[in-house]
């Protein structure tokens, strides 16, 4: 199901970020945003986005959440 999905996307990224598997990570919550774009995850994306040297990328999102906030 969705939420299964959703979980297990999760999850994946968590234990990409502890792994320190940017790119695994960066993917899974691309995935994971693609049926649940909240805040949390865009923010956890920018964190992968930064730690994975992307930074041009990070700061769109970043940018965005901003946006969002308004």
């Amino acid at each position: 199901s969705g939420m299964r999905r959703s979980q297990a996307l999760a999850s994946l990224s968590w234990t990409a970020y502890k792994q320190r598997d940017w790119a695994r990570c960066v993917s899974a919550l691309e995935e994971l945003r693609k049926t649940q774009s909240s805040y949390d995850h865009r923010v956890e994306q920018a964190r992968c986005l930064e730690r994975g040297q992307r930074h041009d990328e990070a700061v769109d999102l970043l940018m965005e959440v901003a946006n969002d906030a308004k």
